[in-house]
């Protein structure tokens, strides 16, 4: 994949996952484990 590519798709995630912790950190604590 591009390298480009993937680091912009990689920052939308992050992005998203940053979303997710804010709203509900236990639920993403939980997957971590």
């Amino acid at each position: 994949m591009n390298e480009k590519i993937y680091q912009i798709f990689k920052g939308i995630i992050d992005n998203d996952l940053l979303e997710d912790i804010k709203t509900n950190p236990e639920l993403y604590l939980d997957k971590k484990l």
